[in-house]
């Protein structure tokens, strides 16, 4: 199974990260040195191997970082809920969370996940999870402050429209991304292109979203691009870019 460990050592840092390296067997995770602009950390939550190294880390929090990646989430634990609190790099470019091709709900780690959000800079990614409409509106609220944010094959069940108009001030976000994302039941097209409207709805409530947000990134077998543009019209956001 694919087990990777990556983090760069900064001079200002240096002696901090070395202590973290000793944590890393070399039999269990390869790890290398990148340059700043490339440091990643990229770990696999359900293999044993790394479990013992998250009980290693303890209280240790992660330097800063270009890509912190989890993916995998094991059924909710105190160990990966106090690696994702405590351990969180200080300051990171890139967050993926990504189930491995199930969708899963999301809600074992929404806490945590929410948690850390502030540290993250540029752009979050979630990928096969199950998001019902609270979780939904929590999240791109958490989230604001970066430019880009990727939902890969989720289900995002958007039963009524969400309002963004408080939530959203000052928002920087430029780019949301949609990909092979359902809406509601997965299999029901009725379904799936009503949530959608109501998704887009509450987008349309925010004032700073409408000015921040240039691109929307839709790829659906469920819905019409038609349909999406009218809809996207509809709710004020006739200026935002639509990639397909």
């Amino acid at each position: 199974m694919f087990k990777v460990i990556e983090i760069t050592i900064s001079r200002k840092e240096k002696q901090f990260d070395k202590e973290i390296f000793k944590l890393v067997r070399r039999d269990t995770y390869h790890y290398s040195r990148f340059s700043s602009n490339s440091a990643s950390f990229i770990i696999n939550l359900i293999i044993p191997s790394a479990n013992k190294f998250i009980k290693k880390m303890k209280y240790t929090a992660l330097p800063e970082l270009n890509k912190f990646s989890l993916h995998c989430f094991p059924p909710r634990n105190k160990t990966t809920d106090s690696f994702i609190s405590n351990c969180f790099p200080r300051s990171v470019k890139c967050m993926v969370a990504e189930q491995e091709f199930i969708l899963k709900p999301i809600r074992g780690y929404f806490t945590e996940l929410i948690r850390v959000a502030p540290k993250v800079q540029q752009e979050v990614s979630f990928r096969y999870f199950t998001i019902n409409d609270r979780e939904f509106k929590r999240i791109i609220s958490a989230v604001r402050h970066v430019r880009k944010v990727f939902f890969a094959w989720c289900e995002i069940s958007v039963t009524k429209v969400p309002d963004f108009s408080f939530t959203l001030d000052k928002t920087r976000l430029e780019e949301l991304s949609m990909q092979n994302c359902s809406y509601g039941h997965n299999s029901n097209l009725k379904q799936n292109s009503k949530e959608f409207k109501n998704l887009i709805q509450g987008l349309g409530t925010s004032q700073d979203l409408k000015q921040s947000l240039k691109l929307m990134n839709i790829k659906s077998q469920m819905l019409e691009i038609g349909d999406i543009r009218n809809t996207l019209n509809e709710n004020g956001l006739e200026g935002v870019r639509l990639s397909l």
